[in-house]
């Protein structure tokens, strides 16, 4: 897999979701990096930023699909506009979806499965539709993590300090191994930026509210 985005933060943020997925995931800061990581070594998926300097998604998915006929090669955009000429236009380039910004997990699962094959999923129209990977287990959040840890994360949740809830996610899953239902519920929201979702999951736990009570 690679991930193309100008913006350092969002690459870490797919590379957080894709790392249960993958352990083959290369970045590049643009399109051109893309095009010489293609260069060095195939993939199965690009996840493509439109807009980034040097060369955007755009042009790189031309190359990619229509003058490097890299057919084995299935390219994503990704993007917050709603233009639906913008959109048009990219799957003219050669992409075969389309995300939507902010990339939410389920999303992003469903983009895999229907590239690896794991599941039934397959693009229809402008949309990459699949099942959620039967694997993903039910979340036990029954056990609270200390109420120090819970402070620190509904803070950083209400400033949005993405960095600050990776770092309390994965201090946490050290520390506390017994919190694991925690920290994969409180990494899915951070995943799909559901700040508030993150604020209120930690209050609920604070006040002694289990899973049941959410």
């Amino acid at each position: 897999i690679i991930v193309a985005d100008d913006v350092a933060v969002n690459r870490q943020v797919l590379l957080g979701m894709l790392s249960d997925i993958s352990t083959d995931i290369r970045e590049a800061a643009d399109g051109q990096e893309a095009l010489d990581l293609l260069e060095e070594r195939p993939a199965d998926l690009v996840l493509m930023d439109l807009r980034m300097p040097r060369m955007d998604g755009m042009e790189a998915t031309r190359i990619i699909k229509q003058e490097r006929k890299m057919d084995n090669v299935f390219v994503v955009m990704a993007s917050a506009t709603t233009d639906e000429d913008v959109i048009a236009e990219a799957y003219e380039a050669g992409c075969g979806g389309f995300l939507a910004k902010p990339i939410g997990m389920e999303e992003l699962y469903q983009v895999v499965a229907s590239v690896s094959g794991d599941t039934d999923g397959v693009v229809v129209g402008h949309q990459v539709v699949a099942d959620v990977p039967a694997h993903r287990p039910i979340v036990d959040i029954a056990v609270s993590p200390p109420d120090g840890v819970l402070s620190v994360m509904a803070e950083a949740a209400e400033l949005g300090d993405i960095s600050a809830l990776r770092e309390a996610i994965h201090s946490l899953r050290v520390q506390h191994p017994e919190c694991e239902g925690f920290s994969r519920e409180a990494e899915r929201l951070l995943a799909e930026f559901d700040f508030e979702g993150l604020t209120a999951l930690c209050e609920a736990m604070g006040e002694g509210v289990g899973a049941d009570g959410l």
